[in-house]
């Protein structure tokens, strides 16, 4: 995916994907004919790693 398909995906700020890109602590990202994508199963991966499951249910 792309980083506007995961901002969107995510619903954060292009800014913060970028940042994320740079300086770590999103989800893993490759690079392809330089440009950044997103395996969604890399995504899914990241946000099971942080999410909270105390919220309870």
């Amino acid at each position: 995916m792309t980083p506007e398909e995961l901002a969107e995906y995510l619903g954060v700020s292009m800014y913060c994907v970028y940042s994320w890109s740079s300086r770590g602590g999103g989800p893993k990202v490759i690079h392809v004919g330089g440009r950044l994508r997103y395996r969604p199963d890399d995504v899914e991966e990241w946000l099971d790693a942080v999410t909270d499951d105390r919220g309870g249910g």
